[in-house]
Protein backbone atom coordinates (compact mmCIF):
# COMPACT_ATOMS: atom_id res chain seq x y z
CA UNK A 1 0.00 0.00 0.00
CA UNK A 2 2.67 2.62 0.86
CA UNK A 3 4.43 1.43 -2.52
CA UNK A 4 2.01 1.95 -4.46
CA UNK A 5 0.60 5.10 -2.63
CA UNK A 6 4.61 6.62 -3.22
CA UNK A 7 4.48 5.00 -6.83
CA UNK A 8 0.86 7.63 -7.78
CA UNK A 9 2.87 10.62 -6.10
CA UNK A 10 5.80 9.94 -7.79
CA UNK A 11 3.90 9.66 -11.23
CA UNK A 12 1.02 12.56 -10.54
CA UNK A 13 3.05 14.52 -8.85
CA UNK A 14 2.00 17.83 -10.02
CA UNK A 15 -1.91 16.72 -9.23
CA UNK A 16 -0.63 15.97 -5.81
CA UNK A 17 0.65 19.27 -5.22
CA UNK A 18 -2.36 20.78 -6.50
CA UNK A 19 -4.43 18.92 -4.13
CA UNK A 20 -1.93 19.70 -0.89
CA UNK A 21 -2.49 23.02 -2.10
CA UNK A 22 -6.38 23.05 -1.92
CA UNK A 23 -6.14 21.27 1.54
CA UNK A 24 -3.92 24.32 2.88
CA UNK A 25 -6.12 26.81 1.66
CA UNK A 26 -9.25 25.09 2.83
CA UNK A 27 -7.43 24.80 6.81
CA UNK A 28 -6.39 28.18 6.19
CA UNK A 29 -10.16 29.67 5.46
CA UNK A 30 -11.56 27.52 8.11
CA UNK A 31 -8.75 28.85 10.58
CA UNK A 32 -9.71 32.38 9.68
CA UNK A 33 -13.45 31.99 9.89
CA UNK A 34 -12.87 30.62 13.21
CA UNK A 35 -11.16 33.51 14.54
CA UNK A 36 -13.57 36.00 13.08
CA UNK A 37 -16.46 34.02 14.76
CA UNK A 38 -15.03 34.25 17.82
CA UNK A 39 -14.38 37.66 17.62
CA UNK A 40 -17.75 38.50 16.79
CA UNK A 41 -18.87 36.40 19.55
CA UNK A 42 -16.56 38.02 22.45
CA UNK A 43 -17.95 41.46 20.92
CA UNK A 44 -21.11 40.62 21.15
CA UNK A 45 -21.11 39.58 24.69
CA UNK A 46 -19.33 42.79 25.43
CA UNK A 47 -22.26 44.83 24.00
CA UNK A 48 -24.83 42.28 25.67
CA UNK A 49 -22.89 42.78 29.38
CA UNK A 50 -22.68 46.77 28.77
CA UNK A 51 -26.41 47.36 27.43
CA UNK A 52 -28.25 44.36 27.88
CA UNK A 53 -28.18 44.44 31.43
CA UNK A 54 -29.40 47.90 31.68
CA UNK A 55 -32.53 49.79 30.86
CA UNK A 56 -33.60 53.68 30.36
CA UNK A 57 -36.06 55.92 31.57
CA UNK A 58 -37.02 59.32 30.62
CA UNK A 59 -39.78 61.62 29.81
CA UNK A 60 -40.58 62.00 26.48
CA UNK A 61 -40.62 65.72 25.11
CA UNK A 62 -44.27 66.20 23.63
CA UNK A 63 -45.12 69.30 21.02
CA UNK A 64 -46.82 71.04 21.81
CA UNK A 65 -46.03 70.71 25.67
CA UNK A 66 -48.82 69.73 28.25
CA UNK A 67 -49.19 73.29 30.12
CA UNK A 68 -47.67 76.24 29.18
CA UNK A 69 -47.07 78.97 31.49
CA UNK A 70 -45.95 82.42 30.82
CA UNK A 71 -42.26 83.66 32.11
CA UNK A 72 -41.58 86.74 33.07
CA UNK A 73 -37.65 87.52 32.03
CA UNK A 74 -35.32 89.49 33.74
CA UNK A 75 -35.28 91.86 30.85
CA UNK A 76 -38.59 92.96 31.00
CA UNK A 77 -40.12 90.27 27.93
CA UNK A 78 -41.94 87.17 28.20
CA UNK A 79 -41.40 84.02 26.98
CA UNK A 80 -43.92 80.78 27.05
CA UNK A 81 -42.69 77.99 28.53
CA UNK A 82 -43.47 74.33 28.81
CA UNK A 83 -44.36 72.04 31.80
CA UNK A 84 -43.54 68.53 31.12
CA UNK A 85 -43.05 66.54 34.60
CA UNK A 86 -39.27 64.64 34.41
CA UNK A 87 -37.60 61.87 36.92
CA UNK A 88 -35.97 63.25 40.19
CA UNK A 89 -34.57 61.84 43.00
CA UNK A 90 -37.65 60.25 44.33
CA UNK A 91 -38.65 58.10 41.36
CA UNK A 92 -34.70 57.14 40.80
CA UNK A 93 -35.36 55.71 44.79
CA UNK A 94 -38.38 54.08 44.46
CA UNK A 95 -37.16 52.16 41.21
CA UNK A 96 -33.78 51.56 42.71
CA UNK A 97 -35.98 49.96 46.16
CA UNK A 98 -38.50 48.03 43.96
CA UNK A 99 -36.33 46.27 40.96
CA UNK A 100 -33.98 43.61 42.31
CA UNK A 101 -30.23 43.49 41.03
CA UNK A 102 -29.91 46.77 39.97
CA UNK A 103 -26.16 47.84 41.14
CA UNK A 104 -25.52 51.29 39.39
CA UNK A 105 -27.93 54.47 37.71
CA UNK A 106 -26.80 57.17 35.49
CA UNK A 107 -28.71 60.41 35.13
CA UNK A 108 -28.15 62.59 32.29
CA UNK A 109 -29.66 66.11 31.42
CA UNK A 110 -27.94 68.26 28.46
CA UNK A 111 -28.57 72.07 27.68
CA UNK A 112 -26.38 74.34 25.16
CA UNK A 113 -23.92 77.07 26.98
CA UNK A 114 -21.85 79.82 25.69
CA UNK A 115 -17.68 79.04 25.15
CA UNK A 116 -16.28 82.44 26.05
CA UNK A 117 -13.11 80.91 26.95
CA UNK A 118 -12.29 77.79 24.57
CA UNK A 119 -12.26 78.76 20.99
CA UNK A 120 -14.71 75.83 19.41
CA UNK A 121 -13.77 73.60 16.24
CA UNK A 122 -15.33 75.35 13.89
CA UNK A 123 -18.87 73.97 12.03
CA UNK A 124 -21.96 75.80 9.97
CA UNK A 125 -22.67 78.59 12.35
CA UNK A 126 -18.79 79.70 12.05
CA UNK A 127 -18.48 79.21 8.59
CA UNK A 128 -21.66 80.96 8.18
CA UNK A 129 -20.32 83.62 10.61
CA UNK A 130 -17.85 84.11 8.25
CA UNK A 131 -19.71 84.89 5.51
CA UNK A 132 -21.37 87.31 7.25
CA UNK A 133 -18.43 89.19 8.01
CA UNK A 134 -17.29 89.34 4.58
CA UNK A 135 -20.36 90.13 3.46
CA UNK A 136 -20.75 93.17 5.68
CA UNK A 137 -16.72 94.27 4.80
CA UNK A 138 -18.21 94.49 1.15
CA UNK A 139 -21.04 96.17 1.98
CA UNK A 140 -21.95 98.18 5.40
CA UNK A 141 -25.75 98.00 4.81
CA UNK A 142 -26.14 94.44 3.80
CA UNK A 143 -27.57 93.63 7.34
CA UNK A 144 -30.35 96.61 6.92
CA UNK A 145 -31.21 94.95 3.73
CA UNK A 146 -31.94 91.62 4.40
CA UNK A 147 -34.12 92.22 7.91
CA UNK A 148 -35.51 88.92 8.12
CA UNK A 149 -32.12 87.20 8.20
CA UNK A 150 -30.40 86.44 11.45
CA UNK A 151 -27.98 88.99 13.01
CA UNK A 152 -24.65 89.21 12.94
CA UNK A 153 -24.56 88.57 16.70
CA UNK A 154 -27.12 85.66 15.93
CA UNK A 155 -23.85 83.96 14.40
CA UNK A 156 -21.57 84.98 16.22
CA UNK A 157 -22.85 83.66 19.69
CA UNK A 158 -24.24 80.43 17.78
CA UNK A 159 -20.47 79.92 16.41
CA UNK A 160 -19.30 79.55 19.96
CA UNK A 161 -22.68 77.89 21.56
CA UNK A 162 -22.25 73.88 22.48
CA UNK A 163 -23.54 70.84 23.90
CA UNK A 164 -23.09 70.56 27.94
CA UNK A 165 -24.03 66.98 29.21
CA UNK A 166 -24.68 66.75 32.48
CA UNK A 167 -23.64 63.06 34.08
CA UNK A 168 -23.76 61.68 37.36
CA UNK A 169 -21.05 59.92 36.62
CA UNK A 170 -19.81 60.15 32.84
CA UNK A 171 -18.12 56.47 33.06
CA UNK A 172 -21.96 55.02 32.82
CA UNK A 173 -22.63 57.69 29.69
CA UNK A 174 -24.18 56.07 26.84
CA UNK A 175 -21.04 57.14 24.46
CA UNK A 176 -18.88 55.88 26.71
CA UNK A 177 -20.38 52.29 27.20
CA UNK A 178 -21.15 52.02 23.57
CA UNK A 179 -17.31 52.72 23.05
CA UNK A 180 -18.06 56.26 20.93
CA UNK A 181 -15.96 58.05 23.61
CA UNK A 182 -12.58 56.82 25.72
CA UNK A 183 -11.42 58.50 28.43
CA UNK A 184 -8.03 59.97 27.33
CA UNK A 185 -6.12 61.46 30.33
CA UNK A 186 -7.58 62.25 33.62
CA UNK A 187 -10.82 60.79 35.33
CA UNK A 188 -14.33 60.49 34.83
CA UNK A 189 -17.34 62.97 36.60
CA UNK A 190 -18.68 61.58 40.18
CA UNK A 191 -21.91 62.11 41.83
CA UNK A 192 -20.05 63.58 44.30
CA UNK A 193 -18.39 66.22 41.91
CA UNK A 194 -19.31 69.81 41.61
CA UNK A 195 -18.03 72.52 38.88
CA UNK A 196 -15.64 70.03 36.86
CA UNK A 197 -15.77 69.14 33.36
CA UNK A 198 -14.68 66.80 30.80
CA UNK A 199 -13.54 68.16 26.95
CA UNK A 200 -12.50 66.11 24.32
CA UNK A 201 -8.10 65.54 23.99
CA UNK A 202 -8.88 67.94 20.08
CA UNK A 203 -10.58 70.88 21.86
CA UNK A 204 -7.92 70.97 24.73
CA UNK A 205 -5.12 70.34 21.96
CA UNK A 206 -6.61 73.60 19.90
CA UNK A 207 -6.91 75.54 22.95
CA UNK A 208 -3.49 74.83 24.79
CA UNK A 209 -5.47 73.64 27.97
CA UNK A 210 -5.16 70.55 30.23
CA UNK A 211 -6.49 68.69 33.01
CA UNK A 212 -6.08 70.41 36.28
CA UNK A 213 -6.72 73.68 34.38
CA UNK A 214 -10.32 75.65 34.35
CA UNK A 215 -12.34 77.25 31.91
CA UNK A 216 -15.48 79.11 32.24
CA UNK A 217 -19.03 78.56 30.61
CA UNK A 218 -21.49 81.28 30.06
CA UNK A 219 -25.63 81.14 29.78
CA UNK A 220 -26.58 83.67 27.73
CA UNK A 221 -29.83 85.50 27.05
CA UNK A 222 -29.73 84.54 23.12
CA UNK A 223 -30.03 81.20 24.00
CA UNK A 224 -33.74 81.48 25.83
CA UNK A 225 -35.32 84.48 23.75
CA UNK A 226 -34.48 87.11 25.56
CA UNK A 227 -34.23 91.04 23.74
CA UNK A 228 -30.63 91.21 24.95
CA UNK A 229 -28.34 88.54 23.54
CA UNK A 230 -25.28 89.17 25.03
CA UNK A 231 -27.38 89.55 28.23
CA UNK A 232 -24.90 86.71 30.63
CA UNK A 233 -27.54 85.52 33.01
CA UNK A 234 -24.89 83.08 34.20
CA UNK A 235 -21.08 82.41 34.66
CA UNK A 236 -19.58 79.14 35.90
CA UNK A 237 -16.10 78.23 35.96
CA UNK A 238 -14.95 74.88 35.87
CA UNK A 239 -12.22 72.25 36.52
CA UNK A 240 -10.99 69.99 33.90
CA UNK A 241 -10.69 66.84 35.25
CA UNK A 242 -10.39 64.70 32.48
CA UNK A 243 -9.97 64.44 28.76
CA UNK A 244 -12.12 62.04 26.22
CA UNK A 245 -11.27 61.02 23.11
CA UNK A 246 -13.85 60.62 20.39
CA UNK A 247 -13.49 57.15 18.43
CA UNK A 248 -14.65 57.51 14.72
CA UNK A 249 -14.68 60.69 12.13
CA UNK A 250 -17.35 62.89 12.04
CA UNK A 251 -17.37 64.73 8.99
CA UNK A 252 -17.77 68.49 9.29
CA UNK A 253 -19.58 70.48 6.75
CA UNK A 254 -22.06 73.60 6.27
CA UNK A 255 -25.04 71.35 7.92
CA UNK A 256 -23.03 70.13 10.88
CA UNK A 257 -23.68 72.72 13.89
CA UNK A 258 -20.71 73.36 16.50
CA UNK A 259 -23.53 72.30 19.30
CA UNK A 260 -23.54 68.53 16.98
CA UNK A 261 -19.52 68.31 16.73
CA UNK A 262 -18.64 65.75 19.56
CA UNK A 263 -15.45 67.43 20.15
CA UNK A 264 -17.06 70.45 21.06
CA UNK A 265 -19.08 68.73 23.65
CA UNK A 266 -18.64 69.93 27.31
CA UNK A 267 -19.86 66.84 30.30
CA UNK A 268 -20.14 68.30 33.55
CA UNK A 269 -21.90 67.39 37.04
CA UNK A 270 -24.99 67.15 37.92
CA UNK A 271 -25.02 70.22 40.26
CA UNK A 272 -23.47 72.47 37.53
CA UNK A 273 -25.82 71.27 34.68
CA UNK A 274 -28.53 72.16 37.57
CA UNK A 275 -27.47 75.24 38.16
CA UNK A 276 -27.33 76.10 34.40
CA UNK A 277 -30.97 75.54 34.32
CA UNK A 278 -32.05 77.17 37.61
CA UNK A 279 -30.06 80.36 36.06
CA UNK A 280 -32.31 79.75 32.76
CA UNK A 281 -35.64 79.44 34.74
CA UNK A 282 -34.81 82.32 36.95
CA UNK A 283 -34.36 84.89 33.51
Amino acid sequence: MYKRAMTYLKRKYKRSILLLILLFVLAFSFAVSLMIWSGINAAVQETERKLGTSFILETRDQFPPGELITAQLRDGGTAQRGVIPRPDQEVVDAIMQQVDGITAYHTEQFTNVYSNILELIEGGWGMAYQERLDALAADPDAENNNPNTLTIDDYAISSQTTTIYGNNNSELFSYFRTGALTLADGRHIRPDDTSRVMISDVLAEQNGVQVGDTITIQLLGDMWGARDNWAVWSELELEIVGLFHVNGYQPINRLVYENYICNNWFLVDMNTCRALHDAGNRN
